[in-house]
């Protein structure tokens, strides 16, 4: 996205090795923004969009070999993401480890506020 222009990009991601985004971004930072979500799949965006946003509007955008449906949320809210999203990755993958660390950057988003 940052090739073509578009400065904030934020991937939200739930596999283990694509959460590095984490370290740079500040989730809480994004409640009540407004995001072009721009999914895996059709399905999958509705899915999420509907909970992550207080209103969604489904577009369509033709790129050079097909369409691609993207999702314009409005009013993020960090509260469902953190329930959705985030405490999930922490509880697969950090908590679980055998080899827990003293601190980890997620730790952050272990307590609202």
């Amino acid at each position: 996205m940052e090739n073509h222009g578009i400065d904030a990009t934020t991937v939200f991601n739930t596999a283990v090795f694509g959460r590095n985004q984490d370290v740079f971004t500040d989730f809480r930072s994004l409640d009540g923004q407004d995001m072009l979500y721009i999914p895996y799949t059709r399905s999958d965006g509705l899915t999420l969009t509907e909970k992550l946003f207080e209103d969604v509007e489904i577009l369509t955008l033709q790129g050079n070999r097909q369409e691609h449906t993207v999702y314009l949320g409005r009013g993020f809210d960090y509260a469902v993401f953190r329930e959705e999203m985030i405490l999930p990755v922490l509880t697969k993958f950090y908590d679980k480890s055998p080899f827990p660390a003293g601190r980890c950057f997620m730790d952050k988003y272990r307590v609202f506020d």
